[in-house]
This record gives C-alpha cells, structure tokens and sequence, in this order.
C-alpha cells in the first residue's frame, strides 16, 4: 500500500555535488548518495551542474511569456499528431483510471529538418520544432537550454536511473521545464545476461525505446489524434 503523499520541506530534499564526474572522479560515493535519493525522496538537487543560471532565467521567462497569450492565441498553433511537436492544451494527458492532467505545456524535442532521413521514413517522433514567427522570444532560449540539459542527462546517465511522479499541491501555476532524456529510438532494451538464467528467466521481452514512446503517447495522451481546438 502506498503512503498518502505530505508537505516535504526545502531540507529535506538531498543536494547532489556533480564535481566528480566534471572532474572525471570516481563515482560510487554519487551514485550512493542518488540512489538514497531517489528510493526516500522521489527527487534531489544539484550542483555544479554546469547549467548557467543565466540561461534557466531565460527560458523560464520564455516560458511565461508563452502561457500568458490568450488561450485562442495558444491554440492557433496546436501540437502536431504527425511530430508531436507544439501546444498541448489542458486534460490531453490522460493515464486510464484517472482524471486528465491539468497541464499545459509547448513540446519540442530533437529539432530535425524535413530533409531528414528519418524524417522521410515517416518515424514517429520524429521532425522539427514550432518556432511561430510571432513569438521571437521562444527559440533562442529553448534551444540554449535544450543543449545544457541535455549535456547534463549524458552526464547523469552515468550515475542514476529515476520512476517518479509529480502532482501539484500547491494550489499556484507552477512551471516546470523538463528535458526527457531517452535512449535512442532503435535501440534494443533487454535484460542483462548476467541477470538471467534457467531459473531466473528474463521477465519482459525485448523492446525498443521509440516503440515504448509511441504506445505510451497513444495510450496517456492520444498520440496521433488532431488536438481539439
């Protein structure tokens, strides 16, 4: 059974120290202290990441300045069923059992050209970003921070793996700018080896990354199905 969720104060959330895999330093003591993190608390701070104050500063006002227009203003420039990239607007993420989400956000990713091969081959996911012409304030600090974070995730994959979830309890809008680091989309996801045998057989089968997006997007948020203005 799941404990009821309660206020965590500022203290109680752990600050990780990223000095040693910038310094190339061995990482056990990191990851141990990631690991109690992410098993007690669910989410943790960091330092010395390397991400300029100045440029979380920007996108986040970018990221004002997005949700402050009109709503009909948002909604002239929906999120792509064929991309996935653009606005999505409230109660589109959904999980089975539960109510919508009451989020809103504008979704980009890996910004690909029409010209790409991938592109061209109709894979899901993937294509270029939105940037409205009218909206000048939005490309230049998404893609700068876009570049840091995901500098940051390569790092991070060297010391942590992390299942949580969020809810917004504050009773405020709350912002919130995530980058979802993902694994190559052909890339074959099993079990280790060394971590089955005859009598521990592997309990899932092989999957690919980009086949698991797609049939959670299908499922939690319709993927693949025009947003109703």
């Amino acid at each position: 059974m799941t404990n009821a969720p309660r206020a965590a104060a500022r203290e109680e959330v752990p600050v990780l120290d990223l000095t040693p895999p910038n310094e190339g330093k061995p990482l056990a003591d990191l990851a141990k202290q990631l690991r109690r993190a992410c098993q007690n608390i669910g989410f943790f701070q960091l330092t010395n990441h390397g991400v300029p104050k100045h440029g979380v500063d920007e996108v986040f006002c970018a990221t004002r300045c997005d949700l402050d227009l009109p709503y009909e203003k948002r909604m002239e420039m929906p999120m792509d069923e064929r991309f996935r990239r653009g606005f999505m607007p409230w109660a589109i993420n959904q999980h089975p059992g539960c109510a919508p989400d009451l989020k809103q956000s504008w979704e980009g990713a890996l910004d690909l050209p029409l010209e790409d091969p991938d592109v061209q081959a109709n894979l899901p996911l993937h294509g270029p970003n939105c940037w409205p012409a009218d909206m000048p304030w939005q490309r230049s600090p998404a893609e700068a921070y876009f570049d840091e974070t995901m500098a940051l995730g390569k790092l991070l994959l060297r010391v942590f793996s992390i299942l949580h979830r969020v809810v917004n309890r504050t009773g405020r809008d709350r912002y919130s700018i995530p980058t979802f680091f993902n694994l190559d989309y052909h890339a074959p996801v099993s079990c280790l080896p060394s971590c089955q045998s005859a009598e521990n057989p592997a309990k899932y089968a092989l999957i690919k990354p980009g086949d698991y997006l797609v049939s959670r997007f299908r499922t939690v948020q319709k993927y693949g199905t025009p947003i109703a203005a």
